[in-house]
């Protein structure tokens, strides 16, 4: 006699097994934004400030998905008018860092 193989054992109803839920799934969104795609509750994630002059430059938002609890998108706010993609101070020159808010 031979044993059974492995796919006639694993199709068998399992004994005790939870019972099968539907896919919970949603849309990629490749750029979020707070009107279309937040639930509206905000919290700042960090602060990026200047080392030398610890003036603070950008904040990070975390915004909660509004399609799924606890999920969140980043976003950074500008707090002296720098450009974005600024790397250092506009005031001093010196270096950012990510700083607790």
């Amino acid at each position: 006699m031979t044993d059974p193989t492995w796919s006639a054992i694993y199709s068998q109803s399992q004994i005790g097994a939870m019972p099968s839920v539907t896919r919970f799934s949603t849309e990629r969104v490749l750029n979020p934004t707070c009107p279309t795609n937040c639930s509206g509750r905000h919290t700042t994630e960090a602060l990026i400030a200047c080392v030398v002059c610890e003036a603070r430059i950008f904040r990070l938002v975390a915004h909660e998905w509004n399609t799924q609890d606890g999920h969140y998108f980043y976003s950074t706010e500008d707090l002296t008018g720098t450009y974005p993609g600024a790397t250092s101070c506009p005031a001093c020159g010196g270096a950012l860092r990510r700083v607790r808010p």
